[in-house]
């Protein structure tokens, strides 16, 4: 019944057992027939070179029974019921009063969990068992509380995310330390009193710094990797200090060990890159990171988007598994990536010729980390000097706040732009593919569902949430082109800020690059005055684009030549209210066309401003 719960015999008070061996022999006890050492792995630890003192004629029975069960074959065969019996003949007690064998008592000799936890098979750093370890040490009683603590750390340093070689390194230094203690001892006989205490102190100091690094998952350690470095680099100078201290160990030993150190961090850094390109790591890299505060989030991707371009080949498994795992991580934290000037590869072309091309543009499809389909507009330049450069990388900040403020709700997202390095000889801006296309696409395909007067409250908020930034952003060529619509349904405002880009780049003045597709849409204060766009000029090309998808047609239809267009506007002539029924039917009303004609106003200053154009079209609430 005591076997049953688990019971050991307690260490009898009367008879000389050593330490070490009673520990062995509690190894044996193991509930667990699998754990138990066989009988060949028993014999080799008890003949490896330990002290065992020839008055102790009952080890000899040990020996000769362990050797006894190896020449007869027996390798697999258990050694409890042995043991027991060489435990008997010592006049042992029997299984009587025991200790339940899941209680830590240092007394009995039974081995703490963290050294059960390392289990049988050979601690890697070290290429020996835990019960090799414990048997190899057990000899020297001084030095079982150190073990404990080699066993905790040993433990510790195999639990961490990262630079686990470095700290398998560390876990072998102070195995070293132990055998050096041990070795010691039998030159220089009780120096064990003066050095055990400082080896425990050296021991209990390196596992309160490994344990604070093993608790944490893969993304926190991957962002504190240099301080956990140093954390090592500390410990593995302690252990150093404790051989100088002693005298074990030379100066070229110890330069060895940072050698074998250095050469370890490469191997850390390696794993961590292999890692992080894994894509089975994707998802779990990405929920981890996304409980993260936004400073680490943008230090996490950063890192993760330098690494794109160290490994920028063609076919290169690294860069693609980096690239999806990298796409995880930004669409499971809503985020942009840090840098937007996509130089490492972030996107590919998909076919050789444009899908569309418009004006100074032309528009190919793209492959955005190896993940999203994405439109890649291409600015055919002739003058991207480093002025226009430093004029892109001024927008780009602006794109990016706007990211930051709508989160893709109203405006299409901009992923980044590229002057040099990409697939093509000209500068390219890339944001997300809508398969819905352009708005004049969607309600075209779509006609008989779509909420017309929704559409129109959606494409003002757009609007809104350009105007509401400090400073205001003018969108400059507002169209039914330029506005895209989501998977939803949702229009969403695309290409603002580009027009002025494109007149930097092409050295083409705007209001000749654009004559043909941009008149029918641009105030008159612009096309015949020359002004700067403005936040009227937004609201008087919303009125022409509301009046576009209306009729699905674009502004002055009646007229071809966009020449003429602009003689109508001198003449302070707007586009015909539509009488047709299909036109009325999808909502334009009277509240609508007003609006409308308020908007075209040819005194900049009087047309309503965004809040007055949201109000009128019924929005429920302002942004």
């Amino acid at each position: 019944m005591a076997v049953l719960r688990g019971e050991r015999p307690l260490k009898p008070p009367d008879i000389n057992i050593p330490e070490w061996l009673w520990s062995l022999i509690n190894h044996c006890w193991r509930a667990e027939p699998v754990s138990r050492p066989r009988a060949d792995d028993l014999f080799q630890s008890l003949s490896s070179g330990r002290n065992i003192p020839p008055a102790e004629n009952w080890s000899d029975t040990l020996f000769s029974g362990v050797q006894k069960n190896i020449s007869t074959g027996h390798q697999d065969q258990n050694v409890l019921e042995f043991l027991e019996a060489v435990v008997k003949t010592q006049d042992i007690p029997e299984l009587a009063q025991g200790t339940p064998a899941n209680v830590e008592d240092s007394q009995s000799g039974n081995s703490p969990s963290h050294i059960r936890d390392l289990g049988q098979e050979p601690v890697i750093a070290i290429g020996k068992t835990a019960v090799d370890i414990s048997v190899e040490f057990a000899p020297v009683p001084e030095l079982q509380p150190a073990v404990d603590l080699l066993f905790q750390i040993i433990e510790l340093c195999e639990n961490v995310s990262i630079n686990r070689t470095q700290a398998r390194s560390l876990s072998l230094c102070c195995y070293n330390l132990l055998q050096a203690v041990r070795d010691h001892e039998h030159h220089v006989p009780n120096s064990l009193q003066t050095i055990s205490q400082d080896v425990q102190a050296c021991f209990k100091q390196i596992r309160v710094t490994m344990a604070k690094w093993a608790e944490l998952g893969f993304i926190k350690s991957f962002l504190n990797q240099d301080y956990m470095m140093e954390d090592i680099e500390s410990c593995l100078v302690t252990i150093s200090d404790c051989f100088r201290n002693f005298q074990f160990a030379g100066t070229m030993e110890i330069s060895h060990w940072q050698e074998d150190f250095e050469k370890a961090y490469k191997e850390d850094q390696k794993g961590m890159l292999m890692h992080l390109s894994d894509i089975k790591n994707g998802q779990a890299m990405a929920l981890e990171i996304s409980n993260e505060p936004e400073e680490k989030r943008v230090r996490f991707m950063t890192r993760m988007q330098d690494e794109l371009g160290q490994h920028n080949t063609r076919g290169d498994t690294v860069h693609s598994g980096l690239s999806s795992n990298l796409y995880q991580i930004q669409l499971e934290c809503k985020e942009i990536l840090p840098d937007l000037h996509l130089k490492r590869g972030e996107v590919e072309r998909i076919g050789v010729s444009p899908l569309k091309g418009e004006g100074a543009m032309d528009i190919y499809e793209g492959l955005y980390l190896k993940r999203e389909r994405v439109a890649i507009k291409t600015i055919r330049a002739s003058n991207f000097n480093p002025k226009n450069i430093e004029r892109f990388s001024r927008e780009v900040e602006v794109w990016t706040e706007l990211w930051k403020v709508d989160r893709g709700k109203h405006i299409l997202p901009f992923y980044g732009f590229c002057v040099e390095g990409g697939p093509y000889p000209y500068p390219y801006m890339v944001s997300p593919w809508k398969s819905n296309g352009t708005a004049i696409d969607y309600v075209t395909k779509f006609d008989l569902t779509v909420n017309y007067p929704e559409l129109m409250i959606n494409i003002a908020r757009g609007i809104q949430v350009l105007h509401y930034m400090k400073p205001p952003v003018v969108h400059g060529g507002l169209k039914a082109d330029n506005i895209v619509i989501d998977e939803t349904g949702n229009p969403l405002i695309a290409s603002f800020g580009s027009s002025q880009i494109i007149k930097d780049i092409t050295r083409v003045p705007f209001s000749l690059s654009r004559m043909t597709n941009s008149w029918r849409w641009s105030a008159p204060e612009v096309i015949i005055d020359g002004a700067p766009p403005s936040l009227a000029v937004d609201i008087y090309a919303f009125a022409m684009t509301v009046l576009e998808i209306y009729t699905h047609k674009r502004t002055f239809s009646n007229i071809e030549d966009p020449r003429e267009v602009l003689i109508e506007l001198s003449n302070g002539i707007f586009p015909l209210r539509p009488t047709e029924a299909q036109v009325l039917q999808r909502g334009l009303d009277d509240n609508t066309w007003n609006l409308m004609t308020k908007c075209w106003s040819s005194d900049a200053s009087s047309r309503p401003n965004i809040d007055a154009v949201l109000s009128t079209l019924g929005a429920s609430e302002a942004l």
